[in-house]
């Protein structure tokens, strides 16, 4: 293993470094269901989200093509 050298007044530790470097990058604050496979530098992780903020298409269909283009999408 390589030895590392840091400077002394960096603000953290190498515990923080190594603990920020395995932690899972993705939105998991969001995410429905998160996976990790393998604990290795390899390793992977999975965050599924099963909304993924579909938004419901308008209804247009007995409306003006010109009032239709200008309306906004409904919020759900």
């Amino acid at each position: 293993m390589p030895h590392i050298i840091t400077s002394k007044d960096h603000p953290s530790s190498m515990a923080d470094r190594v603990t920020k470097r395995l932690r899972n990058s993705g939105d998991v604050k969001h995410a429905d269901v998160t996976v990790q496979k393998g604990s290795s530098p390899n390793r992977t992780f999975t965050n599924i989200h099963h909304s993924a903020n579909h938004v419901s298409p308008r209804d247009v269909r007995n409306v003006d093509i010109r009032a239709a283009s200008k309306q906004k999408a409904p919020r759900s």
